[in-house]
C-alpha cells in the first residue's frame, strides 16, 4: 500500500477479477480507503464536493460547548447539511457549505440560538 497513491476507495479483486475478501464467511469484499487528511479538524473525505469554511469561535459567545449547523436558507426544520460541536476555543474548526446550504445556526448546550450567519 505504501507504493500506491489513490484518492478514492479501492475494492480488492482476485486474479479472476472477482471481489476478494480476507474472510469471505463474514464479509463480501475488502475495501482500502485512502489516507485521511484533515483541514480545520475535518476529514477531507467528508467534503463531498462542498467548500470548507472556517468557524468563527466568537459565534459561540464564550458558551462552550456550542453546536454549529448548516442549513438551506429558510429550511431549519430539515436535517442539517453539516453539524459540528465546538468544545472549546482551542482548536480551529471548519464547516462544509454548498451553494444550496449556506445558513449557519449556532446554539449552546441548552439549544438557545447564539448566532445566525449567511454565506454567499
Amino acid at each position: 500500500m505504501e507504493n500506491h497513491a489513490f484518492d478514492e476507495p479501492v475494492l480488492l479483486t482476485n486474479s479472476e477479477g472477482k471481489f476478494w475478501s480476507l474472510n469471505s464467511e463474514k464479509y463480501d469484499v475488502n475495501v482500502v480507503w485512502p489516507r485521511t487528511e484533515y483541514r480545520l479538524s475535518r476529514p477531507d473525505w467528508a467534503s463531498l464536493g462542498r467548500e470548507l469554511a472556517p468557524v468563527d469561535k466568537s459565534w459561540c459567545q464564550q458558551k462552550f460547548p456550542c453546536t454549529v449547523e448548516v442549513y438551506r436558507v429558510g429550511n431549519e426544520e430539515e436535517i442539517p447539511a453539516d453539524r459540528i460541536i465546538i468544545p472549546t476555543t482551542s482548536d480551529a474548526s471548519g464547516i462544509f457549505i454548498s451553494p444550496s446550504s449556506t445558513q449557519i445556526k449556532v446554539t449552546n448546550a441548552e439549544g438557545e440560538v447564539l448566532h445566525t450567519e449567511f454565506f454567499k
